[in-house]
Order: C-alpha cells, then sequence, then structure tokens
C-alpha cells in the first residue's frame, strides 16, 4: 500500500540514490511508466466521470477537459431531454452553412485540439505563470492570416509575456523542456485582452489535449448541461497521490520500476530480479493461468468395419 512518494522513494534507496536531481526525476518517471503500464494491461486506463459544460449564446464549438477520452453522452436538464450525437457526415449534410440558433438538439465531435477555447477574433496570446520562477520556452502552433506558423514566447513567471502574432486559431501550445530553465507552475493562456482563456496547463503537463464538439442549432443562451465521458487517469503527480489500482499489487508498479531505473543506478542485477517479480504480480493481477492439456491414452486398440463403438468407453478399462 503505497503513496507516490513511498514508490518513488523506496526505488532511490534501492539505488542509493538522494532524493534530488536527476536520480529524482529518473525515478518519478519510471514509476509513472510502470503504473502506466499496469492501467494499460488490466485495461483500467480510464474510467467514467461527469462534468458540467455551460453553453454561451452565438457560441457552438466547446472544448472539454484535458483527460476527457470519450464522451458518452449529453444531459441537457433544462429541457429534460438528451443531446443527441450524430456524425460529421450527417452534420454536413443536414446542415451546412447553417445559422440557425436555439436550444441544442444534437452535437457531433468536432476533433482534438491543444486548447479548450479559442480566440474570439485574430488576437496576441498572453502567458503567464502562478509560480514565479518559470522562466522555460512556450512554442505555439496555430494559423495566422489563414498560415500556419511556428512561435516562441519565454515565460516571465508571473508577469504576462505576449506572442508576436495575432492568432485566429490555436492548434497546440508546449512547453519546451531545458536544464537551464523552469517549469514549477501553472501557466495560464489567454486572448483579446484576457478576455478570453484559451487554455491553462497544469505543471505537470508539457502540452494537453482536448476533446471538442459542435452543437446543433447554435446556443442562444447559458445552459449548463451535464457531459458523461469515459476519462484518462491521470498519472501520480502529488507526493500523497494513491495508484488507482488494487493495493495488493502496489509493489508491482515499484518493481517493474526498478527494473527500468536501477541499471541507471549500476544495480542491473537486482534490477532484473525486481522486474521478474512485477512481471510475476502482473499475472496474478491479470489472473493468468497456465493451461494444461490433458492427453487421455486408449488401450487395446483394435481395428473394426465401424467407428461406432458397440459400448460406452469405460474409465479405467479402456482408456487410462
Amino acid at each position: 500500500m503505497s503513496t507516490f512518494a513511498d514508490l518513488y522513494g523506496d526505488l532511490l534507496n534501492l539505488g542509493g540514490q538522494d532524493s534530488t536531481g536527476d536520480a529524482l526525476s529518473i525515478s518519478k518517471r519510471g514509476v509513472n511508466r510502470a503504473y502506466r503500464r499496469i492501467l494499460s494491461l488490466s485495461g483500467q486506463v480510464s474510467s467514467q466521470r461527469e462534468f458540467t459544460l455551460t453553453s454561451v449564446s452565438g457560441t457552438s464549438q466547446y472544448g472539454s477537459g484535458p483527460y476527457v477520452k470519450r464522451i458518452l453522452n449529453i444531459d441537457d436538464p433544462t429541457n429534460n431531454r438528451q443531446v443527441e450525437q450524430i456524425t460529421k457526415g450527417d452534420y454536413d449534410a443536414l446542415y451546412p452553412g447553417t445559422t440557425t440558433s436555439g436550444d441544442p438538439r444534437n452535437y457531433y465531435i468536432l476533433g482534438s485540439f491543444g486548447v479548450n477555447a479559442q480566440p474570439s477574433s485574430a488576437s496576441a496570446l498572453s502567458f503567464a505563470s502562478d509560480a514565479t520562477s518559470d522562466n522555460g520556452s512556450i512554442r505555439i502552433n496555430g494559423f495566422v492570416s489563414g498560415v500556419y506558423t511556428t512561435e516562441e514566447v519565454t515565460l516571465n513567471g508571473t508577469s504576462a509575456v505576449a506572442s508576436s502574432n495575432s492568432y485566429t486559431t490555436v492548434e497546440r501550445i508546449t512547453k519546451i523542456q531545458e536544464d537551464t530553465t523552469n517549469h514549477a507552475g501553472t501557466v495560464t493562456v489567454t486572448s483579446n485582452s484576457a478576455a478570453v482563456t484559451v487554455v491553462k496547463i497544469p505543471f505537470h503537463m508539457d502540452s494537453p489535449t482536448h476533446l471538442w464538439v459542435e452543437f446543433y442549432p447554435k446556443p442562444d443562451a447559458a445552459i449548463t448541461y451535464t457531459v458523461r465521458a469515459e476519462m484518462n487517469k491521470p498519472n501520480l503527480i502529488n507526493d500523497g497521490d494513491w495508484p488507482d489500482i488494487d493495493e495488493d499489487f502496489h509493489d508491482a508498479i515499484l518493481y517493474l520500476a526498478a527494473g527500468e531505473v536501477l541499471p541507471v543506478f549500476g544495480q542491473e542485477v537486482l534490477g532484473a530480479r525486481l522486474m521478474q517479480k512485477g512481471e510475476d504480480q502482473i499475472d496474478a493481477l491479470l489472473g493468468t493461468r497456465v493451461s494444461r492439456n490433458l492427453v487421455r491414452q486408449f488401450v487395446n486398440v483394435t481395428t473394426s468395419a465401424s467407428i461406432t463403438p458397440t459400448r460406452p468407453l469405460i474409465s479405467g478399462v479402456d482408456i487410462l
């Protein structure tokens, strides 16, 4: 039964390392890679959750949170009905170029973007962290006057830093990790003189992905919808985070991570031994069993013109 701090702390102890610098980073990454492998193998990478989405009059496209993998249904409690999902093809065939507004009855999956809102018009982007020490670079990918453009800006802690270009659409915003810079806070990106929050990137993410939907008709009022979705489980981030698997198999995370990390710390033999223990625990977690074929031997076999036996076979007499 282990928290994130327990797991990476044990890993550092096994490797004879201090809880600082590269050793700490390597251990944390190793623990999360082992955790995600177990989640994937056991079919537990996602879980069903609910969140709310509030429409804005005149806006038909909306981004969801960074962990949403698949939307299951959208409920409209104001009108006591479900907003029905349709395909992109149906949307294009039924409502080409429509400007109809009202209470949405349908939605389709627009796609995935690296932001959960877009500028309301061509606008420079503003970047600020909630950590004064943040001085890392951010890469912007988006469209400027219809041209796909890439730009980099450098954070200045909690002070806002603006992009050089004005973006009509933002495709993705990515932190650039370098040894000489720091990304310790949540970065907030705004547009249109801070009127639109384009995305918030938490300290533990480099480049989030958001699933987008488009409603029909275009909302003409604010309605708060209940969205049920299949959502990816996040990595272990804070020291007190608890692995979302059976507690009896928390050690498997440590063993698998040890198999990857300990050779880096010069502990190849111990790493290999613990890796095998981790694989054994995965077998137990998945309920793996070795099937054995039962071979039965016939006795006193004779040929016959007929393949139909004259009486039932008797165990111990006809077969051993």
